[in-house]
């Protein structure tokens, strides 16, 4: 039985020296990024970041969890008050398959509110997510709920259906959020600095 993904809080840029270390001595991590255009001097290059900054993932046994805290870069393991909480291998799976397929995807403000929908085919097939329309486009938006951050990726409005039929509109056509009319809306203040983190064991 596979233990379960909990979230890590590293240090800024630390994220793939804290994932290396973690790999070599046995966890399996994960440490999502994706292809970002940077300006340079004279020219744009490619370049790979961080999907959450200063956010890794780690399969491990929190009773056993000394080897982890003692990683570089490491801060603490996500949680509430005392209680770990673990991360649904759902939400990373998503996660994982979006930036398997080449999708173009970004991070994007946490949103957990709209038509929600699975994809029915191609290679985003079964995930999950809320579906928005972004300057006449269609895209999804994926979550890691208990970090409130998101990923939106493009998508085509023919590979998707309604998690909920009931949420059809009289010409059985999806209804979903227009950016142009409800923007996704970062976090809170008051909601992130009443959620709390598990520090040292």
């Amino acid at each position: 039985m596979c233990l379960p993904w909990y979230a890590l809080r590293v240090r800024s840029n630390f994220e793939q020296t804290t994932a290396r270390y973690l790999e070599a001595i046995g966890y399996e991590v994960f440490s999502p990024t994706f292809q970002h255009k940077r300006r340079g001097y004279d020219r744009v290059r490619p370049v790979r970041i961080p999907v959450f900054p200063g956010y890794i993932f780690c399969r491990l046994e929190v009773h056993n969890r000394l080897p982890v805290l003692s990683a570089p870069g490491m801060v603490h393991i996500v949680g509430f008050g005392s209680e770990f909480i673990p991360i649904p291998d759902q939400e990373l799976e998503s996660i994982r398959v979006i930036i398997a397929s080449g999708a173009d995807m970004q991070p994007c403000p946490y949103l957990n509110v709209g038509a929600r929908v699975r994809i029915v085919q191609g290679p985003l097939a079964s995930i999950r997510g809320i579906l928005l329309e972004v300057r006449n486009k269609h895209r999804l938006v994926v979550s890691v709920h208990l970090l409130q951050r998101s990923i939106i990726a493009d998508v085509d409005r023919d590979t998707v259906e309604l998690e909920d039929s009931e949420m059809r509109d009289g010409l059985g056509n999806l209804q979903f959020n227009r950016a142009s009319q409800s923007q996704p809306q970062a976090p809170d203040s008051g909601m992130m600095e009443g959620r709390r983190f598990q520090q040292e064991p």
